[in-house]
């Protein structure tokens, strides 16, 4: 096995050591195996991951812009750079090292190289969280052991099967840090208050039970986490179903303060313009009771803000019909308002005034 340890950045493919390479055509497995050596040899000192990596991306570089690397070729890559990082604790190798892991993932689908490569990218994931505290990590290392254990029931039994205990060690390693993670309380708040609203019902009772085993939940949640606008809107939409039964200003408040935090100010999917449909329907029902000008001023932003999501944004029918009832419904109140007359005369001065 030959040493690159000490080799200069481009030593590695001056003419002497191509001259063992293979003809293009199998250029793939050249760099199977040298990216292999590379992996096997002692970790050694940060000059002897220096130059491990400059000369697997030379070699890379070298390769034929029409060749496609094999899976092992970008795991073995990101193995070098997550054992730079050991010793840097640079997130700039971190983050090479998963996006290798990432390419050697989408290679070669429903198989051992995916396994291992998706083995290596959860772990990187995983630690990624764990320096930073960033938890779209955690839920993309979830997204991805969603897909390992696909893999793994649509392979066929194989002697290559005996692997399966070391595949899986990063799946380990991720359960034990989510059971300790702020996601885990985000889960368990947005399970339980889905499971409630799925059996909503009009009964009091219910309502206010669901509501205490929500705000339960909730106080599990760290103070120092932003909660995800859809579990925002749901929390709302339960105080609103609860303030159609008791027209109590507390619950529509309530209802108000959770709409208003999962109203973002420009839509860009269906679920956000649920959530500003729902905070429009809380405003309205507020001027309703109390005659507050300013939450109805509001509530003409936002349904301009809904009309041109409805332009821009693929919508669902129903959701499409039950905007458009929020809609008609502003209008009816808009109209019957002292904001219409107050505007009709801003807007009379102003073409008098011209």
């Amino acid at each position: 096995m030959q040493d690159h340890s000490m080799a200069s950045a481009r030593d590695p493919l001056d003419d002497q050591h191509l001259a063992s390479a293979p003809s293009d055509d199998s250029f793939g497995h050249y760099m199977s195996v040298k990216f292999a050596d590379l992996v096997s040899q002692p970790s050694g000192d940060i000059e002897t991951h220096n130059n491990s990596i400059d000369f697997a991306e030379d070699l890379l570089a070298d390769a034929p812009s029409d060749l496609r690397v094999p899976a092992d070729v970008w795991k073995n890559l990101s193995v070098l750079y997550d054992g730079r990082y050991q010793q840097t604790k640079d997130l700039d190798d971190l983050q090479t090292a998963i996006t290798w892991a990432e390419q050697g993932a989408a290679v070669t689908p429903q198989s051992m190289d995916q396994l291992h490569c998706l083995n290596y990218l959860i772990g990187y994931l995983v630690t990624r969280y764990e320096q930073t505290g960033e938890l779209e990590d955690l839920r993309e290392a979830e997204k991805q052991g969603d897909q390992m254990n696909m893999t793994i029931n649509n392979l066929p039994q194989s002697p290559n099967m005996l692997d399966m205990p070391n595949v899986q060690a990063s799946m380990v390693r991720l359960k034990a840090v989510y059971e300790t993670s702020p996601q885990a309380s985000l889960d368990l708040l947005s399970a339980t208050i889905s499971d409630l609203l799925s059996q909503a019902s009009d009964d009091i009772d219910y309502l206010n039970t669901a509501i205490i085993i929500a705000e339960e939940v909730l106080t599990e949640v760290p103070n120092d986490l932003r909660i995800p606008t859809d579990y925002c809107n749901n929390l709302s939409v339960l105080f609103e179903q609860r303030y159609q039964q008791t027209k109590k200003l507390d619950d529509l408040q309530s209802a108000l303060t959770w709409a208003e935090q999962a109203a973002v100010a420009t839509p860009r999917n269906n679920e956000q313009l649920v959530c500003v449909n729902n905070f429009i329907t809380c405003l309205l029902s507020r001027y309703e009771l109390i005659g507050e000008l300013e939450d109805l001023r509001d509530a003409a932003k936002r349904v301009r803000v809904i009309r041109m999501g409805l332009d821009n944004i693929p919508v669902s029918p129903n959701i499409i019909l039950s905007m458009r009832k929020t809609i008609e419904r502003f209008e009816t109140i808009y109209e019957a308002s002292p904001l219409a007359l107050l505007e009709s005369i801003s807007t009379t001065i102003s073409d008098l005034a011209t």
